[in-house]
């Protein structure tokens, strides 16, 4: 995902398959304000899952995103798995020292996960983490924990693979 924000991720998502993926997580690099290369995705049906891999499997990411700094990164997609998922979305929600003391999360909102509904409006993510006690704001939830609907797909640029290949919990794609 070469210098994409999570809105101009989608925008390039959508003129193809708007209201076809319910979930759109793209992680942050807490070292830099960009992205970390890549992002995961599910689908509502497996066809649409599908067609998106033979659309961005293997494509350039200057010709898959219309960005001229991509170098020679290709797209591959991958299933993913869905414990990873949930451990760095946790980590995300999760307050750190700073935070904790007053300092401001708002950039981290950026980077949070978005649900979308059959239209393809975005809707909030819940909270897998407890708020921190005493946090600003903070407001008490249950936490969210539960199986996913299905196998999400990882679009990385080949060779900068963090993450390990497995089993997903759920059904399709």
């Amino acid at each position: 995902m070469p210098a994409l924000s999570r809105t101009q991720l989608i925008e390039v998502f959508n003129k193809t398959y708007k209201g076809c993926y319910d979930f759109l997580f793209l992680p942050g690099d807490p070292k830099t304000e960009g992205n970390r290369g890549f992002c995961f995705i599910n689908f509502r049906k497996v066809d649409k899952a599908k067609e998106f891999t033979s659309d961005y499997n293997q494509k350039k990411m200057a010709e898959a995103f219309s960005v001229e700094d991509a170098e020679d990164k290709v797209c591959e997609i991958q299933p993913s798995r869905l414990d990873a998922i949930e451990r760095s979305i946790e980590k995300l929600q999760t307050p750190n020292a700073r935070e904790r003391k007053g300092g401001n999360a708002a950039s981290k909102a950026d980077w949070l996960p978005l649900l979308f509904d059959a239209q393809g409006s975005s809707l909030p993510f819940p909270l897998l983490a407890a708020p921190a006690p005493g946090a600003k704001g903070a407001t008490p939830s249950a936490p969210s924990k539960g199986k996913g609907k299905g196998k999400g797909y990882e679009e990385e640029p080949k060779g900068k693979g963090k993450g390990k290949k497995g089993k997903g919990k759920g059904k399709g794609y």
